[in-house]
């Protein structure tokens, strides 16, 4: 890196092609009297950047190539590992919407059947009523009351 200019060396991951580019500006750098190299990595997440990796050396000795390709390999692994992360977290909240769903299906299928139960068994009152057969009346009230005491 060139403090300078604002330029760094630079090596494109996807294309592999390494030149001289201006660092982004909202990129935080250490202090030049105590960094003698740096060598940054993009976080890429299925090709979004997601972050960096910065990794300093007090030393005045260069990186390498393979400890740049180390330093990538670690930060892929690193990218897949959060990218694995968020896909569980969204699964996990995708099986409580759905469980949540079943319930509410089924609270609904239950409180559905019960007033259907108390409909049937009203109308079979009002035509027990209409037939004058009193003691079926009372017989179905009883199961009326019985059946909401019960949902309640």
């Amino acid at each position: 890196m060139r403090p300078a200019t604002g330029t760094a060396l630079c090596y494109d991951v996807l294309s592999g092609a390494v030149q001289r580019k201006a660092i982004v500006p909202p990129l935080a750098l250490p202090d030049p009297r105590t960094a003698q190299a740096l060598i940054i990595a993009p976080v890429l997440i299925q090709r979004e950047l997601r972050g960096h990796a910065i990794v300093i050396r007090e030393a005045q000795r260069k990186f390498t190539r393979d400890e740049l390709e180390f330093l990538l390999l670690l930060v892929g692994q690193a990218a897949a590992g959060f990218e694995n992360v968020r896909l569980q977290e969204k699964a996990e909240e995708y099986a409580v919407a759905e469980e949540r769903g079943r319930i509410a299906r089924d609270l609904h299928d239950g409180f559905i059947q019960s007033l259907a139960g108390i409909d049937l068994k009203t109308h079979l009152t009002n035509i027990f009523q209409k037939l004058g057969v009193r003691d079926r009346v009372g017989l179905v009230m009883f199961a009326l009351r019985h059946g909401l005491t019960r949902a309640a």
